[in-house]
């Protein structure tokens, strides 16, 4: 195995990073806030975050493919976040002279990085999708892709797992993978509630409308959305983090009251 940078190391991925694994983060203690990492040890990148993930070969071929329009995408998403004043739920940002079908085929294969191997096992159709450069069509009933601008304090690399709203009924199962200065999540089984809940921007048509040598101008709409805490799918702000956190302290405050009063 290769070592594989996730994102691509130009893509602002050639720093020293600290990064805290899941079971850490359970652990951590319920005192401080989500963002405040001080009291876990953590890990240190000295290259950039990555791993182990792919064989030389995939490793060389999906770079050389795909990597420097990944790269030229990020840039270009980098430059429209420094330029605006303020990214709206409904700003469009325009990117010129871009490969779509390169570019969501290089997100894949990072998906493919920060899963477990059977990720790869289940969805066959995603690995034929990666591995032939020149085969468009991805199944928009069976997957979601979408994207966001970063802001906030915590980057993400999540493999898949489910989400229950037990409110709704509805389980989502999705992989969340959020480096400076975009987000991307891979939802399987897609539910159109996704988009309407984040206003988030669906990029699977990079997929089925491009071909590999393909040089367009496209214009999307996409939203500025905060990660401040490791939860897959939570884009709240760290004052509704803080108001979430007294609203629940109050209530247990108040339940703890209500049971010794019954005594």
């Amino acid at each position: 195995m290769s070592y594989e940078h996730v994102p691509p190391e130009k893509a602002f991925n050639n720093y020293r990073t600290k990064i805290y694994k899941g079971t850490q983060l359970i652990e951590k203690d319920d005192i401080s806030m989500p963002w405040d990492f001080r009291s876990l040890k953590g890990n240190v990148l000295q290259r950039g975050v990555g791993g182990y993930t792919l064989c030389e070969n995939c490793n060389n071929n999906t770079g050389s493919w795909y990597g420097s329009s990944y790269i030229d995408f990020v840039f270009q998403s980098f430059k429209i976040l420094n330029n605006s004043k303020r990214i709206s739920e409904k700003e469009e940002s325009n990117f010129f002279g871009v490969y779509p079908l390169r570019i969501i085929k290089q997100i894949i294969t990072m998906f493919f990085s920060i899963n477990s191997p059977e990720f790869a096992v289940v969805h066959k159709d995603l690995v034929e999708f990666v591995f032939n450069k020149t085969k468009r069509y991805l199944d928009n009933n069976k997957y979601g892709l979408y994207i966001y601008y970063l802001s906030g304090e915590i980057f993400r690399h999540i493999g898949t797992c489910s989400i229950l709203k037990i409110d709704k009924h509805l389980i989502r199962v999705v992989s969340e993978l959020a480096t400076m200065p975009l987000g991307f999540v891979l939802e399987l089984d897609p539910k159109p509630e996704f988009k309407t809940a984040y206003n988030i921007c669906d990029i699977l048509s990079f997929a089925n409308l491009y071909d590999y040598d393909e040089k367009k101008d496209i214009r999307l709409e996409i939203p500025l959305l905060e990660s401040n805490i490791h939860l897959p799918l939570d884009y709240r702000t760290k004052e509704q983090i803080f108001k979430d956190r007294l609203k629940s302290e109050l209530k247990n405050l108040l339940k703890r009251k209500n049971e010794k009063s019954n005594y």
